[in-house]
């Protein structure tokens, strides 16, 4: 019996994401190869960098997740702040949402060079 489908997840990070050291140079490329692992082993897992050099983007200072459900009709916005979390699910806030996913994938790189960018930056803090 077969209860739905697999879980996705499209996630669009930014540069500074890699570039802040958090632990050491060895937590850092363990967690980005990790990452890279599991979107190669994992084809409903999609990873996109956005870079610096796209400038003023569509999220700037503002991060949410748009979730699906395969047994539920529509979606949900959800962003948090330090001690809040809002659900949006009105339809022209909802749109706006997934208007902006859009505008981010369209100016970020493609997730094979994504994937590309996680692995190397690995070995940018492997050899620091």
């Amino acid at each position: 019996m077969i209860y739905g489908t697999a879980p996705r997840l499209w996630t669009i990070l930014n540069e500074a994401v890699l570039r802040r050291v958090v632990g050491s140079g060895m937590v850092m490329s363990a967690q980005l190869n990790h990452l890279a692992d599991l979107v190669d082993n994992h084809p409903g897992v999609t990873v996109q960098i956005l870079p610096f050099d796209a400038g003023a983007h569509a999220s700037m200072g503002y991060s949410f997740s748009i979730l699906s459900f395969s047994d539920v009709p529509g979606s949900i916005a959800y962003t948090e702040a330090l001690t809040s979390a809002t659900y949006i699910d009105k339809e022209q806030d909802l749109v706006r949402h997934e208007e902006i996913f859009q505008r981010l994938m369209a100016a970020s790189v493609r997730p094979e060079k994504s994937v590309s960018w996680l692995r190397e930056t690995a070995r940018e803090y492997d050899r620091a």
